[in-house]
């Protein structure tokens, strides 16, 4: 087991530290005294085993962070994460271990469903629900599914009706062999 210190502490660590399978790393946050847990000084972490996150104060809340390891570089994913309960609307997000040791609180995504899609003289119309009203969203798209999304190109930025409905119309290129769309809530 791997635990910085009997409460909110800092470990330093000069050399690599590798996190394997049947470890347990236990981290401590404190958010009402805006700290945490932090194992430092690492060349390289590589995750593995639990990692079990335990708030000692305080309400978590969207846009928190906690850097629980600062290392030059980053490797591997837990098997397993135990974090703790959050408000509803609220989630865990945890791909920032991958690149800079950093867990956060965002909102909960908001799923959209899409019950329609038809081609018509207009072009290509796409309908669906929220189960949101005002939800503001956006269309993205690009000819090629493997490209970064920063890259693809924003053809509608909306909002969904008081009862959650959405549609939008975009051209349709016939000599176009894919086109590919992305409904992004920000």
């Amino acid at each position: 087991a791997l635990s910085p210190g009997a409460s909110v502490g800092t470990l330093t660590i000069s050399n690599s530290l590798t996190l394997q399978t049947g470890c347990s790393t236990y981290v401590e946050l404190d958010q009402s005294a805006g700290t945490n847990d932090l194992v430092r000084g690492i060349s390289t972490v590589t995750y593995g085993g639990t990692l079990i996150v335990t708030n000692l104060a305080g309400t978590l809340a969207i846009s928190n962070a906690f850097k629980l390891f600062d290392a030059t570089n980053y490797s591997g994913p837990f098997d397993t994460l135990i974090l703790p309960p959050l408000s509803a609307g609220q989630v865990w997000d945890t791909s920032g271990l991958a690149n800079n040791g950093t867990i956060s609180i965002i909102p909960e995504p908001i799923p959209l469903k899409i019950s329609s899609i038809s081609l018509t003289p207009s072009g290509l119309v796409v309908s669906g629900t929220s189960p949101f009203s005002n939800t503001n969203y956006s269309v993205l798209t690009w000819t090629n599914v493997t490209t970064p999304t920063s890259a693809w190109t924003s053809v509608v930025t909306n909002q969904t009706d008081v009862n959650g409905n959405f549609i939008f119309t975009n051209d349709f290129d016939p000599t176009e062999p894919q086109r590919y769309f992305m409904i992004r809530v920000p």
